[in-house]
């Protein structure tokens, strides 16, 4: 009888030590975890950026970037786009969790490789409003009078957050019709500075008096010989480190 019960003993012993091992790897995944052991430095400054900035904080005030492991409810997958929760520790003591990500999102905090990006309104410039008129081709004449904006360097000092807007240059688009803007970032994601959204927006604007806004083609229309313009960024630092620059390589406005 005794043998029995010792035998029983310990049979529950080792179930009793085979679910507590099950429950330690389980445990440890719900964990909170460095940012930088589960994604990359890049993606976790930017998660830092977008969580900061929310609280009136950036990359001074934070202490450390955690990621907590959050299970999604039954029935949703990671793969469907279930959120990040990121917590801040913060200089003064505090932390601050957010959840990002969610859906189907393509801010610079939700992917792996995030990177400077220049948007202009060339992305829909072409769109045809309902009812707008086909615009009349270019003429060689207005095509060899335009002066493009061709600049092969800029170097843009960051002295102060907020919101920039530095001139590009001035030039002319033949018949009033902007058909590129470009440029490339010299650092793709610049380890001393972080812009909102990580965007740089190309503008070009008309130096003419009755010239229209550069918004869409067939709204702003076609002109007899060329329209004199300017080019500008505009762009808003959330932070910097003393020093730093945006540097920007192969502007063209044509």
């Amino acid at each position: 009888m005794i043998r029995r019960l010792l035998a029983w003993a310990a049979i529950a012993a080792l179930v009793a030590a085979g679910c507590s091992m099950l429950r330690k790897p389980a445990e440890e995944a719900r964990q909170p975890k460095p940012c930088a052991v589960v994604y990359s430095v890049a993606r976790c400054q930017a998660m830092t950026d977008l969580v900061a900035d929310e609280i009136g904080k950036d990359r001074d005030d934070v202490l450390s970037v955690a990621i907590v492991p959050d299970a999604p409810p039954g029935g949703v997958h990671l793969s469907a786009g279930w959120h990040i929760r990121v917590r801040l520790a913060l200089k003064d003591g505090s932390t601050h969790d957010t959840l990002i990500c969610g859906g189907v999102v393509h801010e610079p905090a939700c992917l792996d490789d995030p990177q400077l990006e220049l948007r202009s309104a060339l992305e829909g410039y072409g769109d045809v409003p309902e009812g707008s008129s086909p615009i009349p081709d270019i003429e060689l004449s207005a095509a060899e009078a335009a002066e493009p904006i061709l600049v092969d360097h800029l170097s843009i000092p960051i002295d102060h957050g907020g919101a920039y807007e530095v001139p590009i240059g001035e030039g002319s688009l033949p018949n009033g019709v902007w058909t590129a803007g470009t440029a490339e970032f010299a650092h793709p994601w610049p380890d001393d500075l972080a812009l909102r959204g990580a965007i740089v927006t190309l503008e070009v604007r008309s130096l003419e008096p009755d010239g229209k806004p550069f918004e869409n083609a067939y709204r702003h229309g076609w002109r007899s010989g060329v329209e004199r313009v300017r080019a500008v960024l505009r762009f808003d630092v959330l932070w910097f480190r003393p020093g730093a620059a945006l540097e920007l390589r192969n502007i063209a406005v044509r």
